[in-house]
């Protein structure tokens, strides 16, 4: 198995929590960030490290963002409205809320993921319950971790699969080329000596 390497000690943990939270503002690209960090990782102990740096992101943005949607709400709101992410999902996330409001925070941090960040303001801005939306995203969350992190890490091994049987095909090529030649090499040779 070829071994990527990849600093988890330092800076690659910090890039990768910086990244996740960028994705928790509503910039796109944290879980493609998670799928990548997974997939370069071989040892399960490097797997577990993203799968908390990734959780412990996720979890810290969505309790700032209900918190400060919470306290601010006037003024934040019209300001999240300025920005597309927020102004095209609102009315959507609301009516969801009204009907699912723990399934849909639950399911809005894993499988929804485009819908995780509004549902966050949303939930703050209409005095959701604390509780209610911190136990859903800690459970929701944790399956995120796990899932995206996971994923990664199957591509990143079927990957080093791959690199592996692509090179022993080439060295199994050029083996059965190498030989050709030399038995070709010998008829000749024979062919010259009568």
């Amino acid at each position: 198995m070829i071994n990527i390497p990849i600093n988890l000690a330092e800076s690659g943990l910090i890039t990768l929590f910086l990244w996740v939270l960028t994705g928790a503002l509503g910039i796109p690209g944290s879980t493609i960030g998670i799928i990548i960090f997974g997939s370069l990782v071989t040892k399960i102990s490097s797997l577990i490290q993203i799968i908390i740096i990734v959780y412990i992101a996720v979890v810290i943005w969505d309790i700032i963002a209900y918190e400060l949607s919470s306290f601010f709400s006037k003024k934040f709101r019209k300001k999240l409205r300025k920005l597309s992410f927020f102004k095209d999902n609102e009315k959507k996330v609301k009516k969801l809320l009204e009907k699912y409001e723990f399934s849909i925070i639950f399911f809005t941090r894993f499988a929804l993921t485009g819908l995780c960040q509004v549902t966050s303001y949303v939930c703050g801005f209409e005095k959701i319950n604390r509780k209610k939306f911190i136990t859903a995203v800690l459970i929701g969350e944790l399956l995120f971790a796990i899932l995206y992190s996971l994923v990664g890490f199957a591509v990143g091994t079927s990957l080093n699969i791959l690199i592996k049987m692509v090179n022993n095909l080439a060295i199994a090529i050029l083996l059965l080329l190498i030989a050709a030649y030399l038995a070709a090499y010998q008829i000749r040779k024979m062919r010259k000596k009568k």
